[in-house]
């Protein structure tokens, strides 16, 4: 039985993964916890929750 969903035999494909995990939970994923806002809301960061389409339109200024 497979226990994820986001299998992945090299090390920086499951890095890839988990920074798309991270980002989802902070911008796309109200909790209750903190009254429907994401993380990167109580935080400041943004004004909204982020649809899927919006993280992946996004581009970040290189570093």
């Amino acid at each position: 039985m497979r226990k994820t969903y986001a299998f992945a035999k090299r090390v920086p494909y499951m890095d890839d993964q988990c920074e798309v995990d991270k980002t989802f939970y902070n911008f796309c994923r109200k909790h209750r916890g903190i009254k429907g806002e994401t993380p990167a809301m109580r935080q400041g960061i943004t004004d909204h929750v982020w649809s899927v389409a919006e993280v992946l339109g996004y581009r970040s200024a290189s570093p």
